[in-house]
């Protein structure tokens, strides 16, 4: 049984994200991969195969191994060789994290295993939207864990001072809503990084 996303939110983002995967490469990993979400869609939509990785285990209870294969590890410390992946993608997951700061050595491992000229997609919350900001300042008052908006420009820059640029940025909208929810990027590592 396929799993039901959480809530509007990540299903805008997925709904974003199968407009954009038609033309990615193998080896395709999915870091942060829950419940196998998207790498459902891909293999139904596209006939893309890719692996899920996810620290936890309570999501991973969840998955079909005999259909997509899933793997526990540690985005920190990605088990993959240097130079091995052409797209990595994390959805869903940034806005656990408190600051860009806490995400230098995941986005680190990112860029360690993608082969040159291979792209990493992530999705972030637009810190600037009204709604989400009270949204998560509840959420976090409550105790719940971190659910926070990280700014594009900085993450822009991290990846650009280790050999990544940005290659596409798009915004994720509903209800014809002026301020975009969040955005997906895509950074491609350079030739010769």
């Amino acid at each position: 049984m396929k799993p039901l996303l959480r809530n509007r939110l990540p299903q805008l983002v997925l709904t974003k994200t199968l407009e954009i995967a038609h033309d990615w490469k193998r080896p395709f990993v999915d870091i942060g991969c829950g419940k196998g979400d998207l790498l459902y869609q891909l293999k139904d939509n596209f006939n893309l195969i890719g692996l899920g990785l996810d620290y936890s285990e309570k999501q991973l209870a969840y998955v079909d191994n005999t259909y997509i294969p899933f793997i526990r590890g540690d985005a920190f410390s990605l088990p993959f060789r240097d130079n091995s992946i052409f797209t990595i993608t994390c959805f869903n997951t940034l806005y656990n994290y408190p600051n860009v700061k806490t995400l230098h050595q995941f986005f680190r491992e990112m860029i360690r295993t993608i082969a040159p000229e291979g792209r990493i997609i992530v999705d972030v919350r637009n810190k600037k939207n009204p709604i989400l900001k009270i949204k998560y300042w509840l959420h976090m008052k409550i105790g719940n864990f971190p659910t926070v908006s990280h700014d594009t420009n900085e993450l822009k820059n991290f990846f650009y001072s280790l050999g990544c640029s940005l290659e596409n940025s798009i915004a994720i909208k509903s209800y014809n809503f002026l301020s975009p929810w969040g955005f997906i990027l895509v950074f491609k590592k350079e030739k010769n990084s």
